[in-house]
């Protein structure tokens, strides 16, 4: 799929793209992302705001309006669209969870 851009709906100067990249509308420039506890963030209007919340609410419906927004493939700096799902706090961490138990059997 080609790399789309909507505007930010809390910050109208900005717009994410499908891939997690922030366009300003004041410099017509990318913003350089910063990494915060292993995600990918960005500073709008002197907000940090992960990229993969900005992406999910960008392109990912929630119509069950859940809090949580999880890689699938446990990459936090991957966050193009199709690696996004929203979700449960409680299923986040069992997903987390599952994945480890997992290595760890593998490794045994």
């Amino acid at each position: 799929m080609l790399e789309r851009f909507v505007v930010v709906e809390e910050h109208p100067n900005y717009l994410i793209s499908n891939y997690g990249r922030v366009l300003s509308l004041y410099s017509k420039r990318f913003l350089k992302p910063s990494i915060n506890n292993g995600y990918i963030v960005y500073i709008l209007d002197k907000k940090n705001i992960s990229a993969h919340r900005l992406v999910a609410k960008a392109f990912i419906p929630n119509p069950h309006n859940f809090p949580c927004v999880n890689h699938k493939n446990e990459i936090k700096t991957c966050n193009e669209y199709w690696n996004l799902e929203w979700c449960t706090r409680k299923y986040n961490n069992e997903y987390n969870n599952l994945k480890a138990r997992k290595g760890r059997a593998i490794s045994r």
